[in-house]
């Protein structure tokens, strides 16, 4: 009643309803939700290289060429998001693919890349965090290809927790006329979550 909460109860429940009501939060509390990928990957190359160069009186002569060839790369992305306890935050990139023609005009749906973050301060100072990711790519005329995973962990403020991480190993042989080639390539990109408490 204008803005005060008024219980009528025995005292009895009186004790347990403090209680409960003493273990919410007042205002939400301010939380700063930072997300971090380590990425590095390595490529690998080989192969066999045949070169005719021309007749000659009594044979072919020609060469005979083996390539080896090693890269690395690795790249560091920090998002740091400010959000409150128990509403959500993204980040997150769209494209928009067209379906085909409707009644009033080409029609779109939008496709997503990205993750969502909904941290929750707990009574005991710790933090959940519900996490979704969303990886959407066009598959063609029309046709979209959509992956999606979703966890929830509890993490300590300030402490930078492991949340996953995502590897992929590829090989492709090819082989022609000139030769053989072999490539591998293999990607590992850590994924990290740290929540801090904002003022």
């Amino acid at each position: 009643y204008q803005g005060k909460l008024i219980i009528r109860t025995t005292d009895s429940n009186m004790a347990e309803l403090e209680g409960a009501l003493g273990s919410l939060e007042a205002t939400p509390s301010a939380l700063v939700v930072h997300l971090r990928r380590q990425g590095s990957s390595s490529e690998q190359r080989s192969g066999v290289d045949t070169r005719i160069q021309g007749r000659i009186p009594g044979g072919v002569s020609g060469d005979i060429r083996i390539e080896q060839s090693q890269r690395q790369t690795s790249q560091q992305d920090h998002y740091r998001i400010r959000t409150l306890s128990g509403y959500p935050a993204h980040i997150s990139q769209g494209t928009l693919l067209a379906l085909g023609g409707g009644y009033y005009g080409t029609e779109f749906a939008e496709l997503q890349q990205g993750i969502q973050v909904v941290p929750q301060l707990t009574p005991d100072g710790s933090v959940v965090l519900q996490i979704s990711q969303r990886y959407d790519q066009p598959g063609g005329p029309g046709l979209a290809h959509t992956q999606s995973s979703g966890t929830a962990l509890r993490v300590q403020p300030g402490v930078w927790q492991p949340m996953g991480s995502i590897n992929v190993d590829s090989q492709q042989n090819q082989r022609g006329i000139g030769g053989v080639q072999r490539s591998s390539q293999q990607v590992s990109l850590p994924l990290e979550v740290m929540v801090e408490i904002g003022d």
